[in-house]
């Protein structure tokens, strides 16, 4: 088998998904993945769009603006039509599946030259949007016990995490995420792109706008637990809406040598296991088992 490696990596700032706050409010979906292409390209130029051999790209709601996003976007950005493109839906890890997804194709010797991203907007396509459940899977699951809180609080209860814990988590996450970002730490990695202030002044966005820089431990402790009575799961320990792309330029180790480019991340394997949809947060902890 061919070695992979990981050559490069950019992403769009990660910005909140409202209609009158979010810095890329008035950006589509495709555009956002559009400029990490081309800054893959502009930072790696031994590397030609038509040499491609295909885009994995993975978007958890292909409906709407990001139905058929995988092609669409590449298409739209002016790339080669000759380049194969494949959209993955594996909900939140469908980036990561991309990238899997690419990883194998060049460990089997199928191309050399991949390219794994991912986008979501979710205010322009919201979770649940055009969602037809099958009645039949209703037969199997409760329909209450699928939304992401209610999952959230299902786990928490069977691994004992205490609201505490839950907050303590967030809480440093933002502090660690304020740090990183103060110390320069995203810079080579964010493409800057235009976006707008709340007030409509344009601006390069070069920092991810979802970050809690007055992140509170009083204030959490004050917020309502809407799945759950007395429950662990508020808004200040939830994941945030979001809108953002990112790409990874993957590549066989040989072609990575023969076109002179640098790399320091090799992909040894993945593992993708299935678990019970009611405590879809856990998993990360089958994962690893299966590999």
């Amino acid at each position: 088998m061919k070695e992979c490696v990981i050559v490069d990596g950019v992403r769009s700032a990660n910005v909140r998904a409202h209609k009158d706050k979010g810095w890329f409010r008035n950006i589509r979906p495709e555009q956002l993945l559009i400029k990490v292409y081309q800054a893959l390209f502009e930072r790696n130029p031994q590397v030609k769009p038509e040499e491609v051999e295909a885009v994995f790209c993975g978007t958890a709601n292909q409906a709407g603006m990001q139905n058929d996003i995988a092609r669409l976007a590449w298409l739209t950005g002016g790339f080669p039509e000759v380049v194969a493109s494949n959209g993955v839906n594996q909900q939140c890890p469908s980036g990561m599946a991309a990238t899997e997804h690419a990883a194998r194709a060049i460990m089997c010797g199928e191309g050399d030259i991949y390219i794994a991203s991912g986008v979501e907007d979710m205010e322009k396509v919201p979770m649940m949007f055009a969602l037809d459940i099958s009645p039949k899977l209703l037969d199997r699951y409760n329909i209450a016990d699928l939304p992401m809180g209610n999952t959230a609080e299902k786990v928490a209860e069977l691994w004992n995490i205490s609201r505490k814990d839950a907050e303590l988590m967030a809480y440093w996450s933002n502090k660690k995420a304020v740090a990183a970002r103060d110390s320069g730490k995203y810079s080579n990695e964010i493409v800057p792109i235009e976006g707008e202030k709340e007030d409509g002044t344009k601006f390069m966005v070069t920092t991810d706008q979802w970050i809690r820089d007055d992140v509170s431990m009083e204030q959490m402790a004050t917020m309502k637990t809407p799945f759950k009575e007395n429950g662990v799961v508020t808004a200040g320990v939830s994941s945030p809406l979001t809108a953002g792309a990112a790409a990874l330029l993957l590549m066989s180790r040989d072609k990575a040598n023969e076109l002179g480019l640098d790399y320091h991340i090799k992909y040894a394997g993945g593992a993708m296991v299935g678990c019970d949809p009611t405590v879809m947060g856990v998993g990360p902890i089958y994962a690893p088992r299966g590999s």
